[in-house]
């Protein structure tokens, strides 16, 4: 074996039949092995606090009562 490097082989030039404008095999093959890859979406940090005063506190006293909705199928 010699110590050249090696040639990129020869890849279809055309898929599909005759003019029908389907994609070239090569430059499409090309897009997907050597696109630049988009960086993720920076992730937002979560907010402390971010749900303060939505609960009502100190709980009702009945909180662990049946509710009336309820009392028909006890």
């Amino acid at each position: 074996m010699d110590n050249q490097p090696t040639k990129r082989k020869q890849r279809p030039k055309c898929i599909g039949m005759g003019d029908s404008g389907m994609t070239n095999l090569s430059e499409r093959v090309d897009e997907l092995l050597y696109a630049d890859h988009q960086a993720p979406s920076p992730i937002t940090k979560r907010r402390v606090g971010i749900l303060k005063g939505t609960f009502v506190l100190p709980l009702p006293e009945d909180f662990d009562e049946p509710l009336e909705d309820f009392q028909e199928y006890s």
